[in-house]
């Protein structure tokens, strides 16, 4: 488990930063990837996945259809102004905006083989999801989050091997 978890540590810099204006698709062993939390920084997380052309899938999750309808226009408005500013061609945006699932499910989050969580700094929230997550996600589903302080706490909820780097 640590030499995927250091695979994982590799690659992520490529997924986050790779550049938008690249369309070449590279190999990644991260093929359907889930983000669980579209707010401030979830929603900059899934776009980036989304136009980085790496993943065949990508899935945008949230508990409650409010915040998956708020998280969607974010990316939507993201995505424009790029447009707008013509740093991306219409074809390109359109391609991120569909190659993202938006889902309430979290049983849709099951096949994915690395989530990145970026729900708000609640406990309880957190810990319900990890609780939720663990019980659907395959074994080898690689999971990261925002909040490194209490990381290792949710893991031992999934039961899920962890080591964090600082």
């Amino acid at each position: 488990m640590s030499s995927l978890l250091s695979k994982a540590a590799k690659e992520l810099p490529s997924i986050i930063f790779k550049n938008t204006t690249q369309r070449t698709r590279q190999s990644s062993s991260f093929q359907s990837v889930g983000i669980a939390g579209l707010g401030l920084m979830g929603h900059g997380i899934c776009q980036v996945a989304a136009s980085s052309n790496l993943h065949s899938s990508v899935i945008a999750f949230e508990a409650e259809q409010q915040f998956l309808d708020k998280g969607k226009e974010r990316i939507e408005s993201s995505v424009s102004k790029l447009v707008g500013r013509g740093k991306l061609e219409q074809d390109d945006a359109d391609k991120i905006l569909s190659s993202i699932t938006y889902t309430t499910n979290p049983n849709d989050l099951a096949d994915t083989d690395f989530i990145v969580e970026a729900v708000i700094e609640n406990m309880d929230l957190k810990k319900d999801l990890y609780s939720s997550l663990g019980s659907v996600c395959k074994p080898e589903t690689i999971f990261a989050s925002n909040t490194v302080r209490i990381c290792q706490a949710f893991f031992l909820i999934i039961r899920r091997s962890v080591k964090v780097h600082s």
